[in-house]
């Protein structure tokens, strides 16, 4: 109808309206931020017409449980100004993507899912005290020894390798009665059950978040 009153044509348009069951391409419009998680997800399978885009969900729960399984405030931190370099990069590196391989290429394109993914495992590095596999004493350990007495030999010696039993009760004796502000006490890096404990929790956590967020899927 533009084209022909801009022309001045005299012959007017025809229109037919095509009635058809096939069902509508599905379109979503992306950014470079959710790029990378969009094609994630269309790996799996696209949406069909009007339904609700999963990748928008995807934003948060893929480098959120991503940081659950890898939470490591050194390493995530490493992974995180790995991200921000490309990102902080990208007019330099879109200027020569042809000439890089393909291995690069993937992590160019994923360029802020690692930068997100390196930010929430550093996130759950605190929610795990966890750094490099050291932990940080920040607040403060909510447990303190006081009675060696059961531990000592007849010099007055404390035995190296002895087992200490840390007893709640009473509050404000061997434990403060609080727990530790944020994380897992530190006071976890002597216990001799440590590394079982600690992989347990993560396993536990992650296989949770994991099902809520396919029951959500």
């Amino acid at each position: 109808v533009v084209s022909t009153q801009s022309t001045g044509s005299e012959v007017a348009p025809i229109l037919n309206t095509v009635t058809t069951r096939r069902t509508p391409p599905t379109f979503h419009r992306t950014n470079k931020l959710t790029k990378g998680y969009q094609a994630i997800i269309d790996a799996y399978g696209v949406a069909s017409y009007q339904e609700i885009n999963p990748a928008i969900f995807t934003i948060i729960t893929f480098p959120f449980l991503f940081g659950i399984m890898f939470g490591d405030i050194g390493h995530g931190f490493v992974m995180f100004l790995a991200g921000l370099y490309l990102v902080l990069k990208e007019n330099y590196f879109n200027k020569r993507l042809k000439s890089y391989e393909e291995i690069f290429l993937m992590m160019y394109h994923g360029r802020y899912i690692i930068m997100m993914n390196g930010i929430f495992a550093v996130y759950a590095g605190f929610l795990y005290n966890d750094i490099f596999s050291l932990s940080l004493n920040i607040f403060g350990m909510s447990w303190k020894p006081t009675n060696f007495t059961h531990y000592q030999n007849a010099s007055g010696e404390i035995n190296k390798n002895a087992m200490f039993g840390m007893d709640p009760y009473p509050k404000g004796y061997e434990y403060s009665g609080n727990p530790y502000l944020f994380g897992i006490d530190p006071f976890w890096n002597l216990a001799e059950n440590k590394l079982t404990f600690i992989n347990s929790y993560k396993m536990k956590l992650a296989v949770i978040l994991g099902l809520t967020q396919m029951t959500f899927g």
